[in-house]
């Protein structure tokens, strides 16, 4: 028995090069998601400007990220676009996975994720204790502080369309579908979609305003 982590985009470019199959024997799926998608791109946005990622690593002179709301935006798109896809992925398979929010699972006591986890992989939790070999606690802390607090609020405050829309429809509309629909973003088609999307909404557009005028 053996478990391993995949994200969105690493399953999908698995499927897309022919190797989709390799994941047809997985029994058990979990799906860990947070509620709260703004303050997960803020994190991976602070991330990925600071090149800190974990809290063992030294934060000493490293600046912290200046407030950039496109480039938040843009991360966000692609958390809810990996969670549309998932959602797709285990539908054409017939799995039901099991969902987890973030926001809970870092509150369970370790022998609490300890029993779920063993639980529904088929592992007596009395053989497992966070004493073995592998699981003892690690100090490991949130990285997220009044910096990351501002920055979600900063965002959330000046792009409510943009959240609200996401909170209605997160998990069935796609990022292609946003970004028609509120074209105060469509300047992140490109980054988001690649070029020939782009295109598209940028003709889409131009036609909405012809209409107009």
């Amino acid at each position: 028995m053996f478990g391993f982590e995949v994200a969105p985009k690493q399953l999908e470019a698995l499927s897309v090069q022919g190797y989709g199959n390799l994941f047809d024997d997985v029994q058990t799926w979990f799906s860990l998601r947070r509620k709260d998608f703004v303050a997960q791109a803020v994190s991976l946005y602070r991330a990925k400007h600071t090149g800190i990622y974990h809290s063992f690593q030294s934060t000493e002179g490293v600046p912290d990220a200046p407030y950039d709301a496109s480039e938040i935006a843009r991360i966000a798109l692609n958390i809810v676009s990996g969670e549309r896809y998932m959602r797709q992925f285990f539908a054409q398979r017939g799995v039901t996975e099991l969902s987890l929010w973030y926001e809970e699972v870092t509150q369970w006591p370790q022998a609490q994720t300890l029993q779920f986890f063993s639980r529904h992989i088929g592992v007596d939790a009395r053989e497992v204790s966070p004493s073995s070999p592998g699981v003892a606690a690690k100090s490991l802390q949130k990285l997220s502080n009044a910096a990351s607090a501002a920055l979600v609020t900063r965002f959330n405050e000046e792009n409510s369309s943009f959240v609200d829309y996401w909170h209605c429809h997160r998990g069935e509309k796609t990022s292609f579908q946003f970004l028609i629909e509120q074209p105060r973003y469509a300047g992140l088609a490109r980054s988001v979609l690649g070029e020939k999307a782009a295109q598209l909404i940028a003709r889409s557009k131009a036609r909405v305003v012809q209409s107009q005028g």
